[in-house]
């Protein structure tokens, strides 16, 4: 992937003419825009994302030039019956009263886009988990052992460090179970007060909810709450990637996750089917980037998620690129799955793996052979890395469809599981090397593969993501032997002697 990171610019004024426009285009029920007033008429339109089939919901997201308050942007908001979600910045997500058609949301964008200080216009495309696939065998965790076909070494990585829980690590996903056991110590808590302007929560939450979330201040991955009819292997789907990540380490019970000390910070912007939209990813990021910049060591954000971007396609950016970008700026890595359609994206671009920027890493999966997963996309331009993504167990909220009955943990398949592998060796990294800068981890775990013909050309590095190299540049001794008990599995997933 190309190194490129982009300025961000700040907020924008309004117009009484695009306020006027705006008010005509959202309250009326036929929905026709006006045509363009006094505003815009002597300058040419900013350039807007198509509307298409893979719209969430009839939210808008404006980009701004920079130049003015966030008072200015909350007077636009509330002049066109709208509101502002999130805190105003260089993009602000328009929520208009009603439901737009396509047709309606296409002219609105037209009225908004022929504002002089609108950048751009962008609906709110749907993004989705990257599908998984329950197995029901039971499986080991190769992916963390040491000496084994296909394994990334994270024991031996544990030589050098177990993780901190000075880490943080934002999981954009589904939530997390928050009450889990082999997760709950190992959860970011909020000391009180902390997040953006307007969505701040108290002393002992552990993150934040922009979609479906019961309590937005509590985003538990709740299987129940679904806004779509997607596949039960869709549900714990957060809970899994964050096992993955940081699932307690040691504590003689369940599945270690590959830095087995961190705090999970639980971003859910994905409903419990694993369906969200770029309007709550950006919110999620924007929300976590606030918390950072209010001392918390906030370092990787994780996304086993995707969707299509015709606005990125088309002119050249887009919000969801933008905050990627302000998270690089930040000192934010972000880590996010190539996805699970056997394509080479290289020719079939998705995002957020094609953006352009230095500290986003693509990941491909792999399996126990050390061999490309079938199911996952892949690209010598456009995907960085594998790293194991078959048989992986986790932690799921209990009863999960597809589970065995009553237990907490399961194996997926999938590039999800293959990007909080890379996540996890992120914070690993973080925790032995707090200094560097996003684009210096990143760049890190660039160089930190096991070269296999398998994957040349199949992905830029020509490898699979190998834990003990980050930490230490070779492969270190042996770990501290140790026991876990996968519940329900009759086995251990730890090593023995």
């Amino acid at each position: 992937m190309s190194s490129h990171s982009v300025k961000i610019g700040g907020i924008v004024a309004s117009t009484a003419a695009l306020v006027a426009g705006l008010i005509a285009a959202w309250s009326s029920p036929g929905g026709a825009a006006p045509s363009a007033g006094a505003a815009g008429s002597t300058t040419s339109a900013a350039p807007v994302a198509p509307v298409t089939s893979e719209v969430a919901d009839d939210r808008l997201l404006v980009g701004l030039e920079p130049g003015t308050t966030a008072a200015q942007a909350g007077d636009l908001a509330a002049d066109v019956s709208a509101t502002v979600e999130g805190s105003p910045g260089d993009v602000v997500v328009l929520d208009p009263p009603g439901n737009l058609s396509h047709s309606e949301l296409r002219a609105a964008s037209a009225e908004i886009a022929a504002d002089p200080s609108v950048r751009y216009v962008a609906p709110n495309y749907v993004v989705r988990a990257a599908a998984t696939a329950n197995d029901t065998l039971y499986s080991l965790q190769y992916a963390l052992q040491g000496d084994q076909t296909g394994s990334m070494n994270a024991q031996r990585a544990w030589d050098a460090t177990t993780g901190s829980a000075s880490v943080v690590v934002g999981v954009l996903d589904t939530g997390i179970d928050l009450a889990h056991p082999d997760l709950a110590g190992n959860l970011w808590s909020n000391p009180g007060g902390l997040g953006a302007v307007g969505q701040t929560c108290p002393a002992g939450t552990y993150g934040r909810g922009f979609a479906s979330a019961a309590d937005p201040c509590m985003p538990q991955d709740d299987i129940g709450l679904c806004g779509s009819p997607l596949t039960a292997q869709q549900k714990s789907h957060g809970s899994h990637v964050g096992g993955i990540i940081g699932a307690v380490g040691n504590n003689a019970t369940g599945v270690s996750g590959v830095s087995q000390d961190v705090s999970l910070m639980a971003l859910r912007m994905l409903d419990g089917c694993g369906v969200g939209s770029v309007a709550d990813a950006v919110l999620a990021i924007d929300w976590a980037l606030a918390v950072k910049s209010q001392g918390v060591n906030l370092r990787v954000l994780n996304a086993s998620w995707g969707g299509s971007d015709p606005g990125f396609v088309q002119i050249g950016t887009s919000p969801l690129y933008e905050a990627i970008a302000r998270a690089e700026s930040a000192g934010v890595v972000v880590v996010t799955a190539s996805g699970n359609s056997g394509t080479d994206l290289d020719f079939a671009p998705a995002f957020p793996c094609a953006y352009p920027t230095s500290s986003l890493l693509c990941v491909a999966a792999s399996n126990a052979a050390d061999t490309l997963a079938p199911l996952s996309n892949y690209g010598t331009t456009s995907v960085d890395m594998a790293a194991p993504g078959l048989e992986i167990w986790s932690t799921v909220v209990a009863n999960t469809s597809g589970c065995a009955p009553n237990s907490r943990y399961c194996a997926f398949d999938g590039t999800s599981m293959a990007a909080p592998q890379v996540t996890g060796g992120a914070a690993l990294v973080a925790a032995s090397q707090p200094t560097l800068t996003a684009s210096q981890l990143a760049a890190r775990l660039r160089s930190s593969v096991d070269r296999v013909p398998s994957l040349t050309g199949k992905v830029a590095t020509g490898g699979r993501f190998d834990a003990a190299l980050a930490l230490t540049g070779a492969p270190a001794g042996a770990a501290d032997w140790y026991f876990e008990t996968l519940d329900g599995a009759g086995g251990t997933n730890g090593r023995t002697t």
